[in-house]
């Protein structure tokens, strides 16, 4: 079991450049890459099938504790989202091409306009932060992802709905439906009755 400590041990490479960029755009990206090093620690592989929701977390979290801070994103997100409905539009909604990240190619760009997509749709329509929350405590009781599968059994978990026909639907092919087990549907519902 990896601790905090640990968590802060790692180290984050920034591109000095960054600070001439529009006000926001290097605070998103310092936040953004300590996403990373948080979904890391709960388990979440760092690999080409589960690249698309490291990116897509990390962007959407950015946005979010950017804002949260006080910093003006306004700019930054109304691109990203023009950008992602773009990309979605011109896809015919099929994103599925991210569960194999396309790393060096002219399509990860889309990439990760593609995975914040993703991320940020289902964060949304499920309770925004109160669902990240819930999404964390899914993967480090499922001992981490290393397969987009896993992700979505996660992201299913915290939702406390199947969410994989919706990624089947974006053109994913390897998830598997899931079912709640006994702790996920009556679990916290039981203990809340008898307290």
């Amino acid at each position: 079991s990896r601790g905090l400590g640990d968590v802060y041990k790692r180290q984050i490479m920034l591109n000095l450049a960054l600070i001439r960029y529009a006000p926001g755009y290097h605070e998103t990206t310092v936040i953004h890459e300590m996403v990373h090093v948080f979904l890391g620690a709960v388990g979440v592989e760092a690999n080409a099938n589960t690249r698309w929701f490291h990116e897509g977390m990390a962007q959407y979290l950015s946005l979010i504790i950017a804002e949260r801070l006080g910093i003006n994103v306004t700019e930054y997100r109304a691109e990203l989202e023009n950008a992602s409905r773009a990309l979605v539009a011109s896809y015919g909604g099929k994103l599925g091409f991210v569960e194999d990240w396309p790393s060096g190619t002219e399509r990860e760009a889309e990439a990760y306009v593609a995975s914040y997509y993703i991320v940020s749709r289902i964060s949304e329509k499920y309770g925004s932060t109160a669902y990240v929350a819930r999404l964390f405590e899914a993967l480090k009781s499922l001992g981490g992802a290393k397969t987009a599968n896993d992700v979505v059994t996660a992201m299913s978990q915290a939702a406390g709905a199947n969410l994989a026909p919706l990624f089947r639907e974006w053109g994913f092919k390897d998830v598997s439906d899931w079912r709640p087990t006994w702790d996920d549907a009556f679990g916290e519902t039981l203990v809340t009755a008898l307290l």
